[in-house]
């Protein structure tokens, strides 16, 4: 019996020395400035694209499943603005589907799974791909607004297409309250410091749906994204 116990002993020693050194927890923040477009669809067709600025802030942690692979995962904040369009025509088309001063807050929580591609100089610098679900959630949005700063004045055309697509959509949401996206990631790592190109791409439809037609909106980011760990 004593036999045994040693020898199980002698067998576990290398185990757990492997998963202490490679099951490694490393938390942090992240900030990132980026941009985003909402694809607009009707009957199947592309109908626009609507540019927006994004900001992100959240934390971050990460668990090392080995000296390559590992899991990223947190909790972001992104607000996101509408970005007007100089254009005349693509301005005018945005005041006729009320997207003029479009804002959005959503919480995005993603799960990437990481593979460290190279290193070097004592593991102080490293390559590293990314790619994950996110699950985007929509806590803040504007709600559809046709009063007179973003439409024609509609008591001037009671029967207008504009003004029933109103008399449904004022006052309304935009866009559904969940999300799943893809989130890619390229990332540099120096110490303490993680520098990244990410992007967030929407899955699903956003558009709510009422007796009008909406039409579909997709949601997608790019970020370069700085993180630093603790």
């Amino acid at each position: 019996m004593k036999t045994k116990l040693i020898l199980l002993f002698i067998l576990l020693i290398p185990v757990t020395t492997v998963n202490g050194q490679e099951k490694k927890w490393e938390f942090g923040v992240n900030a990132a400035i980026g941009l985003g477009e909402c694809g607009r669809f009707y009957d199947g067709y592309h109908y626009s694209n609507n540019e927006f600025g994004t900001l992100k802030a959240g934390l971050e942690a990460t668990y090392h499943l080995n000296d390559r692979w590992s899991l990223r995962g947190g909790i972001d904040v992104v607000y996101a603005k509408d970005v007007d369009d100089d254009d005349y025509w693509r301005h005018y088309e945005k005041r006729m589907n009320n997207e003029i001063e479009c804002c959005f807050t959503f919480i995005h929580v993603p799960v990437v799974l990481q593979f460290t591609i190279a290193r070097w100089r004592e593991n102080r610098h490293k390559l590293v791909l990314g790619i994950g679900p996110s699950f985007n959630f929509t806590v803040g949005q504007d709600d559809y607004d046709f009063d007179s700063r973003f439409t024609p004045p509609l008591e001037d055309h009671p029967n207008s297409f504009y003004a029933k697509r109103a008399s449904v959509l004022d006052g309304q949401s935009k866009i559904k309250s969940f999300n799943i996206g893809i989130q890619p990631s390229f990332a540099y790592h120096y110490r303490h410091c993680r520098f990244s190109l990410e992007a967030n791409i929407g899955l699903l439809d956003m558009n709510k749906k009422y007796a009008v037609k909406t039409g579909h909106r997709y949601i997608y980011y790019v970020w370069p994204t700085f993180s630093y760990y603790f």
